[in-house]
């Protein structure tokens, strides 16, 4: 079965994070990743990945979303402890 998450990706999405690496063989060939190198959530990643973009108006960057693709950590612990 396809992850219902695959549907809302847009030809202009790029993904990141260490997700990509689980998912990866489920995310289209469409959507462009992030270099490995540059997964790791920091300041010099996010640097480098925005000089690769094109500016943005005020409008697209409020408009911008993360896709969690797993609970936070309190959701998490509570599905462990049987609480959700």
């Amino acid at each position: 079965p396809v992850p219902a998450w695959r549907d809302d990706l847009a030809k202009d999405v790029w993904v990141s994070g260490p997700g990509v690496a689980v998912y990866d063989s489920e995310i289209p060939t469409s959507i462009r990743r992030v270099p490995d190198a540059l997964r790791v959530p920091g300041v010099g990643a996010v640097l480098a990945v925005a000089r690769a973009k094109p500016a943005l108006s005020r409008g697209e960057m409020y408009a911008l979303e993360p896709l969690y693709l797993r609970g936070s950590s309190a959701e998490e612990k509570a599905k462990t402890e049987g609480r959700a």
